[in-house]
């Protein structure tokens, strides 16, 4: 091979992969919602208290039951479980939703399901 043969499959393959990370954030971001609760929810072994948290995908291509919990800033963790898909009910709707379940009164409210924007398919917490 000559050197400028080289240069040039080093250049294609620091392109692909220039490419592979500018899809995997595009996709990373297109399942990200902010949700800002005025009271406590309780999630699957834990409770939040009221204030801003981020629902996402960390790798809808690998499993797309799992779902991650995150403070606002994505810098604190709080969960990350496996779910259930369940399909969106309703007119047609696509924006982002939470559906809390029951609780006693005075209980922090279960967050029961969450729908990604645009999506049809949503993730039911097991508890």
């Amino acid at each position: 091979m000559t050197k400028r043969t080289i240069v040039r499959v080093a250049c294609l393959l620091v392109l692909l992969g220039v490419l592979a990370a500018s899809a995997a954030t595009l996709l990373a971001d297109s399942n990200r919602t902010y949700f800002t609760f005025s009271v406590p929810i309780r999630m699957p072994g834990l409770t939040l208290p009221a204030g801003t948290y981020v629902f996402d995908r960390p790798s809808p291509m690998l499993d797309p039951t799992l779902v991650r919990v995150m403070d606002r800033t994505t810098s604190k963790l709080y969960l990350i479980a496996f779910t259930r898909l369940v399909h969106r009910r309703g007119d047609g709707n696509l924006n982002p939703a939470i559906t809390l379940g029951e609780a006693a009164k005075g209980a922090a409210r279960p967050v029961s399901m969450w729908f990604p924007q645009g999506h049809t398919l949503g993730h039911q917490f097991i508890y």
